[in-house]
């Protein structure tokens, strides 16, 4: 196993841990591009702390990006570990220690990294028989002791068999017209709006879902004017952050790309106003 440690600001580091375990990902910018080769994705990078010989934590790598200010903030926000943009230039100015203000555009290397942890306490370099940082990061020797402290958890099916307990649980659902949502079904016999397809080709007979395109729990109306029949994979993709409906033309919008209804027998478009 390859593992890196490198210089970390504090700052950085405790804006990050405030967002655990909000963030998945997080970005261990660099104020140049320059990389650590040798390491794979799922294994460990660990970050050592600026002017201290302690280790903070560690991370898993995922892949290394050559970007920009402006997309790095695009893609990881405060996952970057600055709270606003301006902060973000700030900081890669500081590291890249020069008078030239950064800019959006400014070329900068990055460590997508997962699975972030802090050490309580952090874990003195002497502990783990590492040497301190001269340049911006290291390859951990494998006979470390700090590598046990990022051992991968066992596989579920080497985990011990245990039994599955029972909780009963209380929650609140929206009563939906059933009458509706069969009159909506029946209309499309078992095809997709979206696909203009029976799902599976019709193998076990009508199987697609009937979607309220202004969400119930936003205060959209459980009437037919506000649903339609989508495939599974349709409705959990209408579902997805980021979708949304164009009322003003009956279509899908999906990562800024457009797919209009094919089958319609009910659905009005509506103004804007």
């Amino acid at each position: 196993m390859t593992a890196v440690y490198a210089s970390t600001d504090p700052k950085w580091f405790s804006h990050l841990i405030s967002l655990v375990p909000r963030a998945e990902q997080v970005a261990f910018w660099r104020p140049t591009d320059r990389q650590a080769k040798r390491i794979n994705a799922g294994e460990p990078w660990f970050f050592k702390e600026w002017g201290q010989p302690r280790i903070l934590g560690f991370g898993r790598f995922v892949e290394h990006q050559s970007t920009t200010p402006q997309r790095l903030w695009e893609e990881f926000g405060e996952g970057s570990g600055a709270p606003d943009i301006e902060a973000l230039l700030q900081a890669i100015t500081a590291a890249r220690g020069t008078d030239r203000p950064t800019t959006l555009t400014t070329r900068i290397g990055n460590a997508v990294l997962s699975d972030f942890k802090a050490f309580d306490p952090p874990i003195p370099l002497d502990e783990v028989n590492l040497p301190n940082l001269p340049v911006p990061f290291r390859y951990v020797p494998n006979d470390s002791p700090l590598l046990d402290r990022a051992s991968t958890p066992k596989p579920l099916f080497e985990a011990e068999m245990t039994t599955a307990s029972k909780q009963e649980l209380y929650t609140e659902v929206f009563k939906r017209n059933t009458a509706h949502v069969a009159f909506i079904r029946s209309l499309y016999g078992g095809r997709c709006q979206m696909s203009g397809e029976p799902v599976l080709q019709g193998v076990g007979g009508d199987l697609t879902q009937v979607h309220h395109i202004d969400f119930l729990c936003e205060g959209g109306s459980d009437h037919p004017a506000n649903m339609m029949c989508l495939s599974p994979d349709w409705h959990a993709l209408a579902h997805a952050s980021g979708t949304s409906f164009d009322w003003t033309t009956l279509e899908f919008i999906v990562a800024g790309e457009r797919f209009p209804v094919i089958l319609n027998r009910h659905l009005k478009p509506r103004s804007l106003g």
